[in-house]
């Protein structure tokens, strides 16, 4: 399944995908950016104690792995609502997001995408116009399981149906609003019904541009990158606190 919306003021209560605005994507599995993902500074907003935000970006070959340890839920004391603050180590241009749930309630339905943004809080997700925005399937996903399974990471196994039978579904992004980018915000709004939003994997596919050498990014491209809480605060989030009204 290939869905893509490109969000405007307009348009966040479609419930559909728009195929035209965002090409279907053409991306494969040699343009993971997950190297470049700053894993230590990744933070979240309204998680599971006993969850670790950063076991759901995973490497290509690690992507249906989904034990309890390795999966983020957000916290069903608090409610159903996640945010994600992922810096990168130098500038990247993200083609695509991948993200794969569970197959039932528990799935995100609306998400909204910030850019360049560490001051994304709850309140903030809310009233900001995000600069990507999409829906996501209760009906395509995964499960959690005991077993870990590590998979191949060859090219086949990036096309857009043998990624739906892994349970994972690829949001084209608009290229031109997605270059120089330093860092994304993922506000996972609600789900499909059920009190918890759960995630096995998320992952981001681009090219990475450089690194930054006092504060001026390196005009480099590469073109393979392989290898394999809480609510409503006023000024930058507190991202130790827990959720609160």
């Amino acid at each position: 399944m290939s869905c893509h919306h490109e969000a405007s003021g307009s348009d966040h209560g479609h419930n559909h995908c728009d195929h035209d605005h965002v090409p279907a994507p053409t991306t494969n599995a040699s343009q993971s950016l997950y190297e470049y993902i700053d894993t230590p500074h990744i933070r979240a907003l309204n998680q599971d104690p006993e969850c670790d935000a950063t076991k759901v970006f995973k490497p290509w070959n690690e992507r249906l792995i989904a034990t309890p340890k390795t999966i983020l839920n957000s916290d069903i004391d608090i409610d159903e609502q996640l945010i994600l603050y992922v810096p990168f180590t130098g500038q990247v241009s993200v083609h695509s997001i991948l993200l794969r749930s569970t197959a039932d309630q528990a799935a995100p339905d609306h998400v909204k995408v910030f850019k360049n943004r560490e001051d994304v809080d709850f309140e903030l997700a809310e009233d900001l116009t995000p600069t990507f925005a999409f829906r996501h399937p209760i009906n395509i996903g995964g499960t959690i399981s005991e077993e870990s399974e590590e998979v191949g990471t060859s090219e086949s196994s990036s096309s857009q149906a043998s990624l739906q039978n892994e349970g994972i579904v690829e949001y084209a992004l608009p290229r031109a609003a997605f270059t120089n980018i330093n860092s994304l915000s993922l506000f996972f709004e609600d789900n499909h019904g059920s009190e918890v939003t759960t995630l096995l994997f998320v992952g981001f596919r681009g090219e990475f541009k450089g690194v930054r050498n006092q504060g001026i990014p390196i005009s480099l491209v590469y073109e393979s990158a392989a290898n394999p809480s809480d609510h409503k605060v006023a000024q930058a989030p507190n991202w130790n606190s827990a959720k609160m009204q």
